[in-house]
């Protein structure tokens, strides 16, 4: 298939791109600047020009491929504006269309970091917390699209890790930098459900090649909680991993930061992701922290408004 990836430049979309890649897919990523198109034609695949900026003439280029990817880190109601249009130009022609939330819709409150004994498929009903319904509701708009001749299909990701990289661990590093230690909150058994970056790489092909218009897919490798996260953290850093309040998380991580990422559990599970054939083949976060890279992790910014940003929470 020849398939337009957007958002073929961050962390998951070039996982993707790397493995439609290599099963013989034909990928092109959408490219907003000369640079951008440099770097693509440069790993070895073609490049289209645009961005989410001007969606009417995005959503006419679509047409010209079998399969779209959609995986750029917006903002929720920049999602829906321009799913939207795009969606709307492939109705009736039956192409592929792949929408890359996430499992944090399914996120439930672990204030003290106890251990939650919920666990969600795709097909199992969940409330989701409110700063996170937005997405939902666009969840739920892409998926209508499957019955207008369009093949939409979901893919959630979790909390995503490998190659020195985890929004979890990055969030760790900094705490130590203004500690000292490595923190995590109240007990550390809330768990997150959690998946290779080359392992979502691969279910987002078997999804493309085997998915089922409407279908929703947890590209659920595993889960780890955050304790096992500090306690590797720490290792690697050389110093302690010590329980703290949410109220001393709130300094550390930010107002926002603290209550909806680190006294979050995400417990998901992904069996129709598992029905296709997907076999994961890494397993364990804490091994590849001890072997290094995500010490070197860049802040720069405040991590708070860089993950609300990662996350979609507000605008870039």
């Amino acid at each position: 298939m020849r398939i337009l990836i957007i958002g073929s430049g961050g962390y998951i979309g070039s996982a993707c791109a790397r493995a439609m890649r290599a099963a013989g897919h034909e990928v092109c990523g959408l490219a907003r600047s000369p640079e951008a198109q440099a770097r693509l034609r440069s790993d070895g695949y073609d490049a289209l020009t645009g961005d989410l900026s001007n969606i009417a003439q995005l959503a006419g280029d679509v047409l010209a491929f079998d399969a779209v990817l959609y995986t750029p880190r917006v903002t929720f109601a920049e999602e829906g504006l321009s799913l939207g249009p795009l969606v709307k130009a492939l109705e009736g022609t039956g192409k592929s269309f792949i929408y890359a939330s996430g499992t944090g819709v399914m996120n439930i409150e672990s204030p003290r970091g106890e251990w939650r004994h919920e666990t969600f498929g795709e097909g199992d009903t969940f409330a989701t917390v409110p700063w996170i319904q937005q997405r939902v509701d666009v969840e739920n708009t892409f998926l209508s699209a499957a019955t207008r001749g369009v093949r939409a299909m979901l893919l959630r990701p979790p909390h995503v890790w490998g190659h020195g990289n985890s929004t979890l661990v990055r969030g760790l590093v900094e705490g130590y930098r203004k500690t000292g230690e490595v923190n995590f909150i109240g007990y550390g058994l809330h768990q997150y459900a959690s998946v290779h970056v080359d392992d979502l790489g691969e279910v987002s092909r078997l999804v493309l090649e085997r998915g089922d218009a409407g279908g929703t897919y947890n590209a659920v490798g595993g889960e780890v909680n955050l304790i096992t996260l500090a306690r590797a953290t720490a290792k690697l850093l050389g110093c302690e991993a010590r329980s703290i309040s949410l109220d001393e998380a709130k300094k550390i991580w930010g107002e926002w930061m603290a209550p909806n990422l680190y006294a979050m559990a995400c417990p998901a599970r992904g069996p129709k992701a598992r029905a296709l054939g997907w076999a994961p083949q890494h397993h364990d976060i804490e091994v590849d922290i001890r072997e290094g890279g995500y010490e070197s992790i860049q802040l720069g910014e405040s991590f708070d408004a860089a993950t609300q940003r990662r996350l979609g929470v507000v605008k870039s």
